[in-house]
């Protein structure tokens, strides 16, 4: 579920995700006697929610018009 809303040259959203059977990439060392290298599995990753927020800033000046954008995620298992 995400939520967004727009006032002039603000944007700014939220969410809420609640992930279940996540299959993910895990790496590890192949061995303990020669650590530089790495095996790559993938593996079931436990459920977890994800509540996630963005804000973005695009106000126009002329005929520059740059962007400023903020992203903050949080996993909680």
């Amino acid at each position: 579920m995400t939520l967004g809303t727009t006032y002039k040259w603000v944007y700014l959203s939220a969410g809420y995700q609640y992930i279940k059977d996540a299959i993910i990439s895990f790496s590890g060392a192949y061995s303990e006697d020669d650590p530089t290298i790495a095996l790559i599995n993938m593996i079931n990753a436990p459920d977890y929610d994800k509540i996630f927020a963005s804000l973005v800033l695009s106000p126009t000046m002329g005929l520059w018009s740059p962007q400023n954008k903020r992203i903050v995620c949080n996993k909680k298992t």
